[in-house]
């Protein structure tokens, strides 16, 4: 099934990307507990074992996982998502969440401290700080809620 106009990458592409993202994030943890716990420590190299042992099997399923959200999201962009696809969007989101919720935060932390740091030399010194609350936090918030609802945008505009 092709995405409308090539929108979407190949479902190769995707199997691909799926894979590597799970190969990395395996090696993530592996590097990380090393760094935490000294890559010398025996409890570090079982967990490498186990990773290694558990490998063909992870990455088969990523892959899969890849296809299957290639599919999704070529389905959801032709605008006829099914019922069960729009469930789907619904258990997407929920979860997602913690990760959107999270990057939300940060989002409105990080907007602050940029406010904070462009208006400081103007209350220091006097005048009318650049910009408003509004702009910096529609730019740095906007993004991850876009993303925890664009699943039921496309739906609904594929509708109009």
């Amino acid at each position: 099934m092709d995405a409308p106009r090539g929108e979407l990458a190949s479902r190769t592409r995707f199997m691909a990307a799926a894979a590597a993202g799970t190969a990395l994030a395996l090696l993530g943890v592996y590097a990380g507990l090393g760094v935490h716990d000294g890559f010398g420590d025996w409890d570090l190299h079982r967990v490498g074992r186990r990773f290694l042992r558990f490998l063909p099997w992870v990455l088969a399923l990523s892959a899969l996982g890849g296809a299957l959200l290639r599919g999704f999201y070529a389905r959801l962009l032709t605008g006829k998502p099914s019922g069960l696809g729009v469930l789907g969007t619904i258990v997407r989101a929920f979860a997602h969440f913690p990760l959107y919720g999270g990057v939300a935060l940060f989002s409105i932390m990080f907007g602050f401290a940029v406010l904070g740091l462009r208006a400081a030399p103007h209350r220091l010194l006097g005048g009318e700080p650049p910009g408003t609350s509004d702009e910096t936090l529609t730019r740095w918030l906007g993004t991850p809620i876009w993303f925890v609802i664009m699943p039921f945008n496309a739906r609904f505009l594929a509708d109009e």
